[in-house]
């Protein structure tokens, strides 16, 4: 099933009505590749499925990729078998000042990310917020979880009261 990606129609005043614009939406990597952006109103927003509006995701997957950048930051690339996204995990100065101690996944380790999307130099990524390491089979149950939520997006538009 292929979500059809519709621009809101709401005014831009309206979007916080919307309960996915306010929690990490379960997505598949393949899915974030199909978003349509916002601009002008905002590059950090994002539409899904049927006219709903998100700026945050949490993805569960394999790192297949690791790139340390100076001390500022780290980018990951996580595969969850649909799509590789690259993730960016911008280092804090007390991270900076003792970099032995920072917590660096590695290639293969599984992770659940919950971070705001963004685009940088034309291509979509998330800005970190958490990364934890999970149970291989707790990818599993993120396929089921990311397959309920597509159906919901597909078949329910976003509609407030008002309509």
């Amino acid at each position: 099933m292929n979500l059809e990606n519709r621009p809101c129609t709401r005014p831009q005043t309206e979007w916080g009505l919307d309960p996915l614009f306010w929690v990490p939406a379960k997505l598949f990597n393949g899915d974030l590749t199909r978003l349509v952006s916002a601009e002008p109103l905002s590059s950090t927003v994002f539409y899904i499925g049927n006219q709903h509006v998100i700026k945050a995701v949490e993805l569960v997957g394999i790192v297949v990729s690791v790139e340390r950048r100076a001390l500022k930051m780290i980018y990951y690339q996580i595969d969850d078998g649909t799509g590789v996204i690259s993730c960016v995990h911008f280092t804090t100065p007390t991270e900076q000042a003792e970099p032995d101690t920072l917590e660096c996944y590695r290639i293969g380790d599984s992770v659940c990310v919950r971070g705001r999307l963004a685009v940088y130099r034309g291509q979509l990524e998330v800005i970190i917020r958490e990364c934890e390491i999970v149970d291989p089979n707790q990818e599993s149950l993120a396929w089921i979880e990311r397959l309920s939520i597509r159906k919901f997006l597909a078949s329910s538009p976003f509609a407030t009261s008002t309509q």
